[in-house]
This record gives C-alpha cells, structure tokens and sequence, in this order.
C-alpha cells in the first residue's frame, strides 16, 4: 500500500521530533518514501539510516521530504546516512 505522505512517518507543522538509532528501509510514499516533514516542524536525525526507500510523486525525495517554507531552513544531522 502506498500511502500519501511518509511511508513510515508524518511530522505535521509545529511537532518536534529526534530519531535516533533508527533504520528506516523499504518504505514507500507519494512523497517522502520514509519520512515526510511539513514546513514549520522540527526535525533531528541522530545515528540513523534511511535508504531504499521509494517515493512514486514527480520531485519527491524517497528517504526524507522536507516542506520547506522558509530560507530560515537549516538541516542537522547527526552521524546518519540519508
């Protein structure tokens, strides 16, 4: 089943959330095939991996999709692979 947004997470806006020592593998998605970010949430990643996952949207990102809104976005993460 392909789902809309994050095949295994959905951050909505104003939520805060650190993910650590996490594998995210084999998730798929409209957008976001792992994980899906909306603009005005807060997202850490701490020594995770997330790969071979798919997004089957035109201009999605399979591992990680970030709504970004602002020039004020500034990625972090910590000893992960994406």
């Amino acid at each position: 089943m392909v789902t809309t947004s994050g095949g295994a997470i959905y951050i909505g806006s104003t939520s805060s959330v650190s993910i650590k020592q996490s594998t995210f593998n084999k998730n798929q998605a409209s957008t976001g095939g792992a994980i899906y970010a909306a603009s005005t949430a807060t997202l850490n990643i701490y020594n995770s991996t997330i790969a071979g996952n798919t997004a089957t949207s035109t201009f999605s990102a399979g591992g990680l999709h970030i709504a970004i809104a602002s020039s004020a976005y500034r990625p972090r993460r910590r000893r992960s692979a994406i």
